[in-house]
């Protein structure tokens, strides 16, 4: 992993992916687990760098970059967020693998 990449991870993070949904229909998580990442409050003001999900905001976004394989699936908890409150988990709406120049992954970008 670059160096310098691996200094700009300062923040910690949470992801927990689903286990089950409830008979009422509530989805249910998995333990939380911890990841170092760096955290950036986006604005897109260009449009959608990906199709959203009908009703969603895309003018305000988190980019997180880390070197962590976070599922597709997983529910993130933003640095400062509890993990304990589901209602603050947020769900990823992309995910890039950012790749060296030997073609070795270097780190993940996910908007959420």
């Amino acid at each position: 992993m670059d160096r310098q990449l691996q200094t700009w991870l300062t923040e910690t993070a949470y992801y927990k992916t689903p286990s089950s949904i409830t008979s009422a229909g509530v989805e249910t998580f998995g333990a939380a687990v911890s990841f170092l990442c760096r955290t950036e409050l986006r604005n897109n003001y260009h449009g959608p760098m990906f199709m959203p999900r009908a009703g969603e905001d895309t003018e305000h976004m988190h980019l997180l970059f880390t070197t962590t394989n976070v599922p597709d699936n997983a529910r993130v908890w933003l640095p400062g967020d509890s993990n304990a409150d589901n209602t603050l988990a947020k769900k990823i709406r992309n995910k890039e693998t950012v790749r060296d120049e030997e073609g070795a992954v270097s780190h993940y970008e996910i908007y959420i």
